[in-house]
């Protein structure tokens, strides 16, 4: 780089920042499905969310969904592990944390490839965004333009989107293109016509400039950026699926404007990908003539955003889906999905895919009505029941959403500052909670407090604390620093006026500290862990969570840590005492937190006081935590972003870099380290404080930990040990005396 030449300077800038952006990548977890004819179990399958960015800076950005499978190996010791692998049984994951070049995944017709470039090896997909996957098999993507089709039919891709009234989902086709053209901002029909052919697939731009503007486009799966894939094993389901290959259904919203339904496998037990159909909100059309001009002067726009959740209801227990014990229909299963839009709008979407290739239309809310508080919808819904009468309530559950206002300050908000919990089949709201000038019950739906000035983008976490099967307490943190605790105590009448109400648990932002600064302008964007422990002091309920600002991940002006807080209010619906702070206990201050970051590393040594909990700094600059923890065993995981990498790794300014990532390891009742991670030290003996965490091989932001049987799986997809114990099924049975 030339430093005395400024034209020179900004043009290599851009060509490195086009090089680190570029890079294939993810902002979301692997996802593993539950074995439903073994709860104990999980199915052997990883299903990966990748993403590029436009190397040019446009904003069409394509992406992918790609899998691999679990194997169970043995290290250089013989010490049982997992690794995993592709469709050809070789070791999957490179050195960096992500996919080999020279593997192929499951789903990849390896015949149909393109021949490679750059990196790219022949037969191969690899890591690369736009070669195999469940992009590939989109259908119509190799089989040319008549399988795409310009409307939905039995050998063209099926797309839907809201109807204009009831549940039967509208065709996404040209045939209607006159109903949805002021959806799509079209200035006519003929438009309309060409931007939903755009949108099905079709190279109506001839991006190829081969005249063909009937033909696939080069490709068509857009970006994944924070929408988590979701499996849901629907079992043994009719036509030929089984206990051994159940019908295993992916659901992952794209940048591109869709909620796509992928197939793993075929009911002969083939290997499949292919997309069942997709699903394109209306409120997102205006965005496709930007994605199909792709313009390099407009900016990525967001549309289907958001993680999905879905509520399950097997009723027999059998692990299938639509079918009773004897193998009839069951009308009383169901399976509805939810999902928001994250920066892509203020609304939440409800469809029932109890029948996966018939998908229908339950509801739609947005910041409107009882939702008027609603922001940008980025809170992924929390699923199960409530009970506040005779009977018990399916509801789903989520934060009040982001307000983009934050982009450019710390200050209060007038949107997202509330909790929702809404009636899963209907979206009628059941209760909410928001800002108001005098704290307490406005009516049987509506609670109000004075403190609740700041966004709730995050995921609740929602606990059933008397195990018997109903949500009674929620805890989520907001984007001005503190964490709430939101008590829903049973009763057989209504109790929700009366009993139900939000509390401060604790106040670590820049809302209650004096002077406020950017230094402690900390905020919250993931969902807090839950685990309930004891001291010496007595039970507790331990609340894990981490600061970090997830819309500005390359700031460095905030000291972020991470918290573990004890709530000795163990029983839902009492709560005194005043809310915890950020000042150091020992201190002198009643209410403040230990602070362990430079003690409580080996037995012994720990000055800290830990009755209320503790706290640990993240030191290195900018570091952040931007994703939830997971406990296991006594040990909490979590990782941290660098947005500058680490101290070693920096080097000089003309050295490209996205950011690293470490992976904590920390214990749950001091914060001292688990593992002995830093061997650079040369001092296997005592632990120091940097053996808390290990550098992850991976670079970019780093997503959260996923349990997997007795190992996690890290964001740079090397498993490790959780150091627990494993668990076998153990059987009992009575003999028959008489036969004996």
């Amino acid at each position: 780089i030339e430093l005395d030449q400024p034209g020179q300077l900004l043009a290599d800038l851009r060509v490195i920042f086009r090089e680190i952006i570029s890079t294939s990548t993810t902002f979301v977890a692997a996802s593993v499905p539950v074995n439903v004819f073994n709860r104990s179990d999980i199915v052997d399958n990883v299903f990966l969310a990748q993403f590029a960015v436009d190397e040019d800076g446009r904003p069409y950005w394509n992406g992918n969904l790609k899998k691999l499978k679990i194997q169970e190996t043995t290290d250089e010791l013989g010490t049982p592990t997992i690794q995993l692998v592709d469709a050809n049984d070789e070791q999957a994951i490179a050195a960096d944390g992500r996919i080999s070049f020279d593997a192929l995944t499951y789903w990849t017709d390896d015949a149909s490839l393109p021949a490679p470039v750059d990196d790219e090896i022949a037969g191969k997909d690899g890591r690369s965004v736009n070669r195999g996957g469940a992009g590939q098999q989109i259908p119509g993507f190799l089989a040319g333009a008549t399988s795409i089709g310009d409307d939905n039919g039995a050998s063209t891709r099926t797309v839907y989107t809201e109807p204009a009234s009831g549940s039967v989902l509208m065709n996404l086709g040209i045939s209607n293109a006159a109903s949805l053209q002021s959806d799509l901002g079209a200035a006519n029909v003929t438009e309309a016509r060409d931007l939903i052919k755009w949108l099905r697939g079709q190279d109506q731009q001839d991006v190829d400039v081969d005249g063909n503007y009937t033909e696939a486009r080069p490709w068509i799966m857009g970006p994944p950026l924070h929408s988590r894939p979701l499996p849901i094993n629907y079992g043994a389901r009719p036509g030929g699926y089984s206990t051994s290959n159940p019908d295993i259904r992916i659901f992952m919203g794209t940048d591109d404007g869709f909620m796509h339904s992928f197939r793993n496998t075929t009911a002969a037990g083939a290997e499949s990908g292919v997309e069942d159909w997709a699903f394109m909100p209306r409120a997102v059309m205006d965005k496709m003539s930007i994605l199909r001009t792709n313009s390099s002067v407009s900016p990525h726009p967001y549309t289907v955003d958001g993680a999905p959740s879905a509520y399950v209801v097997d009723t027999d227990g059998d692990g299938t889906i639509g079918l009773d014990g004897n193998g009839a229909a069951d009308p009383s299963d169901k399976v509805y999905l939810y999902f928001g839009l994250r920066r892509g709008g203020y609304s939440y979407y409800a469809l029932d895919v109890t029948d996966p290739d018939n998908p229908s239309y339950l509801w739609s809310i947005d910041n409107t009505g009882d939702f008027a508080e609603l922001g940008m919808s980025w809170s992924s819904p929390r699923v199960g029941t409530v009970k506040y009468g005779a009977s018990n309530t399916p509801v789903i559950i989520f934060g009040g959403g982001y307000d983009p206002d934050k982009d450019s300050g710390a200050a209060d908000d007038d949107q997202g500052n509330a909790i929702y919990v809404v009636h899963a089949e209907t979206g009628a709201l059941v209760w909410k909670a928001t800002y108001g000038g005098t704290t307490g019950a406005q009516s049987a739906t509506e609670y109000h407090h004075s403190g609740m000035v700041d966004s709730i983008p995050s995921d609740l976490s929602a606990i059933d604390t008397n195990a018997d099967g109903n949500i009674d307490r929620l805890y989520v943190g907001d984007t001005g620093g503190t964490v709430w605790r939101v008590d829903m105590p049973e009763g057989n009448t209504d109790v929700r006026a009366s009993s139900w109400f939000v509390s401060e648990l604790a106040n670590l932002g820049r809302d209650d500290i004096t002077p406020v600064t950017n230094s402690n302008d900390r905020r919250f964007f993931h969902r807090p862990d839950f685990v309930p422990s004891s001291d010496a002091t007595g039970a507790f309920d331990g609340v894990l969570i981490g600061s970090g600002d997830r819309t500005d991940p390359r700031g460095t002006s905030t000291s972020n840590f991470f918290y573990m807080l004890k709530d000795r209010n163990v029983t839902t619906g009492s709560v005194s005492g005043s809310p915890y702070n950020h000042e150091d206990l020992t201190g002198g201050n009643p209410n403040g937190l230990g602070d362990i970051t430079n003690t409580c590393i080996n037995d012994g040594a720990c000055t800290a006081d830990l009755t209320n909990g503790w706290k640990l700094e993240l030191e290195e600059t900018g570091e952040k935590v931007l994703a939830p923890a997971l406990t296991a065993f006594g040990t909490i995981f979590f990782t941290s972003f660098l947005p500058d990498g680490t101290s070693s790794e920096q080097g000089s300014i003309c050295e490209p870099t996205e950011g690293a990532g470490r992976l904590y390891a920390v214990n749950i009742t001091d914060g001292s380290p688990v593992n002995n991670y830093d061997t650079t030290d040369g001092n296997d003996s005592a632990l120091s404080k940097t053996d808390r965490f290990n550098p992850l091989a991976s670079g970019g932001i780093p997503a959260e930990v996923v349990p997997i049987g007795e190992f996690i799986l890290p964001p740079d997809l090397n498993p490790e040990s959780t150091g627990g114990r494993a668990f076998w099924k153990t059987f009992w049975y009575e003999k028959n005396v008489d036969n004996l």
